[in-house]
């Protein structure tokens, strides 16, 4: 890809500044993924009241990027490498009735946000279940050289304005990511889970003898964002699936 975005070779001293504990579980679930390829994820959602996610959202949009809702057909022109698009992932996206908002630059994307309001694809074996009334954002991309000019949170003002003018009821955000990913965890303004997201638990998955293993845990079950293989039928504790 063109505009591939290097990353960062994290030192032994690097990861002790996020404390014996954190170093100690990097290592072991590294571990955990590369020797018994098993790969461990936390699944969480963003549970705060509208008033409350209102305040953190951006108080004035800036006047060099246009942000807007499109669908995701209307992306074609914009499929190539450096933009992390092809014409087969728009085309599935539209297909699947998925949300998509846009930030562009002189005319160019610059940054997007797929958000998904059913169940959809993790991996080719793998889908995530989203319980109604939830949002599963499942691809964001910003540009390099447009980072840290708080573009995320300006496409998410501006699906919050559209919200307001129709009426539409925010869905609360679910996500997942590595158990182990602190980088993610304590950069950009993280906060603990009893400040801005309910911690829900633990899913992972397992690939040997050629079947994919599934564990989702009790927490992730009672939420009901959960891992199911692909081509898996409906069952009645999900009836949403």
């Amino acid at each position: 890809m063109a505009n591939e975005v290097p990353r960062p070779t994290l030192t032994y001293k690097d990861r002790l500044e996020w404390g014996w504990r954190r170093a100690g579980a990097w290592y072991f679930f590294q571990g955990v993924k590369h020797l018994l390829r098993i790969k461990v994820y936390r699944v969480w959602v963003a549970n705060g009241p509208d008033h409350t996610f209102r305040a953190g959202l951006p108080k004035r949009l800036p006047e060099e990027y246009q942000t807007r809702l499109m669908e995701p057909i209307e992306l074609v022109q914009y499929a190539k490498p450096e933009n992390d698009l092809s014409i087969e992932f728009l085309e599935e996206s539209q297909a699947h009735g998925d949300e998509c908002t846009v930030s562009f630059y002189e005319g160019e994307v610059v940054g997007y946000l797929f958000t998904a309001l059913k169940r959809t694809r993790v991996t080719d074996e793998l889908d995530i279940l989203v319980p109604p009334g939830h949002a599963y954002g499942y691809k964001s991309w910003t540009h390099r050289d447009h980072r840290r000019k708080g573009l995320t949170g300006v496409r998410l003002r501006v699906k919050q304005d559209w919200r307001d003018k129709t009426g539409n009821k925010r869905p609360k955000t679910v996500w997942y990511m590595e158990y182990h990913n602190y980088p993610s965890m304590l950069n950009n303004n993280y906060r603990p889970p009893h400040e801005r997201p309910l911690y829900l638990g633990v899913v992972c998955w397992a690939r040997w003898f050629g079947r994919v293993f599934v564990y989702n845990g009790r927490r992730a079950k009672w939420m009901g964002v959960v891992l199911i293989r692909k081509g898996e039928p409906p069952i009645r504790t999900y009836p949403y699936t």
